[in-house]
Formats: structure tokens, sequence, C-alpha cells
């Protein structure tokens, strides 16, 4: 690592360090009262947004949030809670449970685009999210799940240190220059330039940056993310309409943007 990499990688490390109280405040994991978590479709909710989807413009069939929140919501209601506890004894358990949702959902995900003719959205292979998208929802999704309720307290902790960190824009950026071995552009900070071969590095980077600094991984996330976002608060359980968990269609005549 050269002396460049290394000024880089101590100033990260030392903000990291720094928003430690903060960080462990925001995912209240030392919390015994219900009242502090949330319900399933909370989680779900409070994962993704329109703002999140935004890029998703190519479904032509379902609204690419409404396809995310009802495989969600149907993932949830197969043995999650026990899933999960197994997932969160280590790094092994995790990343086949991580491997399983990424499958679950490219594939729901593509069946729901499929047209009558077996078409994906007008055999658009974009109609679904690329690699780096749908990693991103995944780990959007499980970042939320660190708060759901009915998880043991000893689970809440160690899945905390487990989930990978959703990667988007303001993640990378604060990633650029730590690392000479993984090559990320310094002009399009997209998630097309997340992929099969750097996903894992980047992330066992931000493992090892947090390890340095004694935080856990997703606190990364809150830093880089929630930190260029004005008074972002730890999710709160919300009261969510039925049909704002199910697939809504398109519509017709509905033109793909450009």
């Amino acid at each position: 690592m050269t002396s460049y990499h290394a000024e880089i990688r101590a100033k990260l490390v030392e903000s990291l360090k720094t928003g430690k109280a903060h960080f462990d405040e925001y995912f209240r994991v030392d919390k015994a009262e219900k009242t502090e978590f949330l319900d399933e479709n909370s989680v779900i909710v409070s994962t993704a947004d329109n703002s999140t989807i935004r890029a998703y413009r190519y479904t032509e069939i379902y609204h690419p949030l409404s396809i995310f929140r009802s495989w969600a919501l149907a993932e949830m209601k197969k043995d999650f809670l026990k899933r999960v506890s197994i997932a969160s004894r280590g790094r092994a358990e995790y990343d086949a449970f991580h491997a399983g949702l990424c499958i679950g959902l490219k594939t729901y995900w593509a069946e729901q685009e499929k047209d009558a003719a077996g078409r994906n959205g007008d055999n658009d292979p974009r109609s679904v999210p690329n690699y780096g998208r749908q990693r991103k929802l995944i780990d959007l999704f499980m970042k939320h799940v660190v708060f759901l309720d009915g998880i043991s307290t000893e689970d809440r902790i160690n899945l905390r240190g487990l989930v990978n960190v959703p990667l988007d824009k303001y993640t990378l950026m604060k990633l650029s220059g730590v690392c000479e071995k993984i090559d990320l552009p310094k002009s399009k900070w997209t998630m097309g330039i997340v992929d099969e071969d750097n996903y894992a590095p980047l992330q066992e980077l931000i493992r090892a940056v947090a390890k340095e600094a004694g935080v856990s991984p997703i606190d990364y996330d809150v830093y880089a993310w929630n930190g260029n976002h004005t008074a972002v608060p730890s999710p709160q359980k919300l009261t969510v309409a039925a049909s704002a968990l199910t697939l809504v269609p398109w519509g017709e005549g509905r033109r793909k943007a450009a």
C-alpha cells in the first residue's frame, strides 16, 4: 500500500472510530423493548421507496417497487426468523443465506416480467435488475432486517456484524483511494460498476476497514450514506396498507423511459 492510500485509509478509520457511539445508537441492538423494533411490513417498506428504484425503468409489466416488496413479503413468510437465526451464526452461514436471497429475488423478478409469450419485458434483458442493483436491494433489505422484531438480542448483534453494505455512489465514493488493488472509476459512481468480480472484494475491504476502526461493516453504510442525507433517523415502525405490498401493474400504454 502506498503512503497515499495509507493516509486516506487512516482518515476513514478515524472517522468510523469517531462515529461509533452514533452507530450503536442507530442500530439500538442492546434494546429489549418490542416498541424499538419493526414488524415485517415496516422492514419491507423502510427498505426501498421510489427513489431507490428510480433507475429500474425498463420493467414492462409491473412497477419495480411492487416486484421487490411482494417478493420480500413472500420471503418473510418462509420461516424467516429461523433462517435469520441460522444465518447469524457466522460468515459462511450468512453468505449462504445471502446467496439464496439473491437467487430468489432474481428468479422472482424474471417470472413477474414474463408476458404471455414467456418473454421478459418485451425481450429486454434490462427488465431484470443487473447484478449490482439486485445486491443493493438485498443488502438494504438485510440492513433493515437487523431491526426486525422477534430476533433474539444475540442474533441481532451477530447479524449487525455480518450484513453486507449496500453499494451505491455514496458508499463507493468513500472507498475511492482506500485500496489500490480495487479499480473504481472516479467519474461515474453508479451501480453499473458493481459486478461479480468486484462485489466480494469491496465487501471484504469494508470489513477490513471496519475491523481496524472497531465497528461493524454495516456501520460504514450509516457513515457513508446516512451522513450524506440530512437527519436520517433509524427505521421506525410504520402503519402499512396491504396494498403497498402487492404487485402493481404499470397499466396500459406505458412507454419505456429513454
